[in-house]
């Protein structure tokens, strides 16, 4: 199964993309986690909303937990570009600008 993983064009593709970031082993290792946190969220947020929508008997509940999810990640992207300019705007540059 291993074998499999690591010969399959995902496990390239996730490869390649950790090492274009110019940091390797560690850029892949923040988007494999990225990338197992955003599956625990897409498994678990459709059980919340069946439960929510029991609870109450109407989508309203999960309206207000989709917002408040989206100002969450306003406010958190805010907090990241934050960071980023005090650590010399590395996100916010094309990748030439990076590498020189």
């Amino acid at each position: 199964m291993i074998l499999l993983v690591r010969h399959s064009s995902w496990f390239r593709s996730h490869v390649a993309v950790g090492s274009a970031c110019g940091r390797g082993k560690a850029c892949r290792h923040c988007l494999r986690l990225m990338t197992a946190i955003q599956n625990i969220g897409l498994g678990l947020f459709p059980l919340l909303n069946g439960k929510l929508r029991d609870a109450t008997g109407t989508y309203t509940a999960t309206e207000i937990m989709f917002a408040c999810l989206g100002v969450a990640g306003l406010i958190f992207a805010l907090l990241l570009l934050k960071s980023d300019r005090r650590h010399g705007g590395k996100l916010e540059q094309g990748k030439n600008k990076q590498s020189a």
